[in-house]
């Protein structure tokens, strides 16, 4: 299995929103920026985000996105379910009988990792990374 660009960048999003949108909402184009994403493909994943309920959007002129309290018990496996269509059960690419008892061993065993971590966990996680990263 491979995380595809766009699982990648929606856990991006959603760790960025839920660290600077604490207090006050976060700008799309602001968390595009930080991210090094275009602004329409931050939206079209922030819609899929909003539509699941994780995050909510603020109008206004200092509107935006804030995550939900939903969201900080979410797991790395619902984002990923949510924005990639590799997690689908893809045994049918599978031709042996043999290999198919391994590949339903695999999709176990990844199923077990992703659904380890809650993006609470995730986000404490990067914020102790950073305080040690050199350049």
């Amino acid at each position: 299995m491979k995380i595809s660009a766009r699982g990648v960048y929606a856990l991006d999003i959603m760790l960025d929103i839920m660290e600077y949108g604490e207090k006050l909402p976060v700008a799309i184009k602001d968390v595009a920026n930080r991210r090094d994403i275009s602004n329409k493909y931050a939206e079209q994943i922030v819609s899929t985000l909003n539509f699941a309920g994780l995050v909510r959007s603020i109008r206004g002129p200092k509107g935006g996105y804030q995550a939900t309290d939903k969201a900080r018990k979410e797991t790395l496996g619902t984002i990923l379910r949510l924005t990639e269509s590799v997690l689908k059960d893809d045994n049918q690419d599978v031709e042996s009988d043999n290999l198919l008892l391994v590949q339903k061993e695999l999709n176990t065993a990844i199923d077990n990792v992703i659904n380890k971590y809650t993006l609470t966990e995730l986000l404490e996680m990067k914020q102790a990374a950073g305080n040690d990263y050199v350049i």
